[in-house]
């Protein structure tokens, strides 16, 4: 399960602490669709993107009070086919040479074909950057 929460403005005389407080509002009215992954889009003026990531509440809680732009977007999850790790936090960037633009996307659900989606989307030449690769060391001798 997932939370999608979003403010878009083009009006520069909102205050950043307006933004702030509606996305921190809005996620504690529905902190129940997640505590266990954020992405956080802050988009400036000047349409610069940022993405901050957390696997915590006190963090994503510090980035969004942190924020100080007037569009802002949060997902909020409870991971279902995941782990909780950074790289599969939510936005997931899309580029490629067909697309006129980065994309950053997220979504509320899960897909259960995700193989056979991947293996047609690696053929046109899309590269998953959020799959999860463990790492592991063998410290036996």
């Amino acid at each position: 399960m997932c939370g999608l929460i979003g403010w878009l403005s083009k009006n520069q005389n909102v205050p950043t602490d307006r933004v702030r407080t509606y996305i921190v509002d809005q996620f504690q009215d529905q902190i129940s669709r997640g505590t266990k992954g954020f992405g956080l889009v802050e988009i400036g003026d000047d349409g610069y993107t940022n993405v901050l990531r957390a696997t915590s509440e006190a963090k994503m809680l510090l980035d969004a009070y942190s924020s100080k732009v007037r569009n802002l977007f949060l997902h909020h999850r409870s991971p279902t086919s995941s782990e909780n790790t950074l790289d599969q936090t939510h936005p997931m960037e899309i580029e490629h040479e067909e697309l006129t633009y980065v994309w950053n996307i997220m979504h509320n659900g899960t897909i259960h074909n995700a193989d056979e989606l991947k293996k047609a989307h690696e053929a046109l030449g899309y590269v998953y950057l959020t799959e999860h690769k463990v790492k592991y060391t063998n410290y036996s001798s």
